[in-house]
């Protein structure tokens, strides 16, 4: 007699032996007396009292009650199967993730490190970074003062009437970061107001410097369409707290996605989860480049790095050495998670993406963009 292995228990790692055959089955036995949706027309009714129908035919006996709308269909299971050849569209693959099912199979948690980030910020990792190619010392950069978090005052009609994000300097009295932090694309709602507090450090008892957001530009291919490519933002602030800061960043053209293959990329940002202490300093992540992803037609691929960072880092900057200077610049802003597939039932992987910062996409902040005054 061949055993059921389906009912030894070792077939699934938490249902009993029972829960995986009604599992397997399709069977579920519900007591009686709990009232159920029915099928039938008419107001839903206890199951103990359902007029039962053997014959079909008896069904126009059945007292027909008030008419019902249909119900809207059931998202049904996540769907985990296997990728295939040609289910994922629009993705450029990472050289190291050329098997990007791979993604899908294993928490990406190996594939980055996030940490507080350090003031000054940016040091070297290792003894080995030390020199430069030519022998000489790097400077200490505290670009850290240059990022900060934005506090966002929401439409009146929002759930909430605050948000946070983050965001970084550009110039004396300019900041960078995203649209969305200022225009809701699915409300069609502008944000009412908008202080940044560049450094900001919940825990610190020095004066917290701030400045008002006066205006802000976006591209207006994001009135129509938010794609991750269109989510930047240039804002005007009411002072020039750049010059008190002392410190600004330069965002750098990348006009390919395969810049990212090579680059080591940290993402600055104040993450509001629990885990980040709730956005109360400025943290810092370092992640793999796993692919770039499109919105199709003509649209540049826009890179994505495995990070745990989430809501509240949204505008922070992504920061690189260029090679040339030896100096920290920017060639990203924090958009949005990312997925391999556009189900709406596919989960987002741990990841954020930012617009490609080609010069087409950096051109729309200058040229082609939309203007509010807050």
């Amino acid at each position: 007699m061949a055993s059921d292995h389906s009912l030894s228990g070792e077939a699934h790692p938490f249902l009993t032996p029972r829960g995986l055959w009604l599992q397997q089955s399709g069977r579920v036995d519900l007591p009686e007396g709990v009232p159920l949706r029915s099928t039938a027309p008419g107001p839903p009714q206890h199951p103990s009292r359902q007029h039962r129908v053997d014959d079909p035919d008896q069904s126009a006996h059945l007292p027909s009650g008030r008419p019902t709308s249909p119900e809207p269909p059931l998202l049904g299971r996540f769907d985990d199967s296997p990728l295939s050849p040609g289910t994922l569209q629009n993705i450029y693959p990472a050289k190291r993730f050329g098997d990007l099912a791979a993604l899908r199979r294993k928490p990406l948690e190996p594939l980055f490190r996030s940490a507080l980030a350090a003031d000054p910020f940016w040091q070297p990792v290792d003894a080995s970074e030390v020199s430069t190619a030519a022998g000489q010392d790097r400077p200490s950069q505290n670009i850290a003062r240059a990022v900060g978090k934005l506090i966002i005052r929401l439409p009146i009609n929002h759930g909430s009437p605050y948000a946070s994000g983050s965001a970084f300097l550009t110039g004396p009295n300019t900041l960078m970061t995203c649209a969305h932090n200022l225009f809701d694309s699915n409300t069609r709602n502008w944000s009412r107001a908008l202080e940044f507090y560049p450094g900001y450090d919940f825990y610190s008892d020095q004066p917290q410097p701030f400045a008002r957001v006066l205006s802000a530009a976006i591209p207006k291919a994001y009135l129509e369409n938010p794609l991750s490519n269109h989510d930047l933002a240039i804002c005007r602030l009411d002072t020039n707290i750049g010059e008190h800061i002392g410190v600004e960043l330069t965002p750098q053209v990348v006009e390919h996605v395969e810049f990212f293959d090579s680059a080591r990329v940290d993402i600055l940002g104040y993450p509001a989860g629990s885990g980040f202490d709730f956005g109360k300093q400025l943290w810092r992540s370092r992640g793999r480049f796993l692919f770039g992803v499109s919105g199709g037609g003509e649209d540049d691929f826009a890179p994505t790095f495995a990070t745990d960072f989430g809501g509240g880092a949204s505008g922070g900057p992504w920061v690189t050495r260029d090679p040339d200077s030896n100096r920290p610049v920017v060639v990203g802003v924090t958009s949005g998670h990312a997925k391999l597939r556009h189900d709406h039932a596919e989960p987002n992987l741990m990841s954020l993406t930012s617009a490609l910062f080609s010069q087409r996409n950096l051109d729309r902040l200058d040229g082609d963009f939309a203007e509010h005054h807050f």
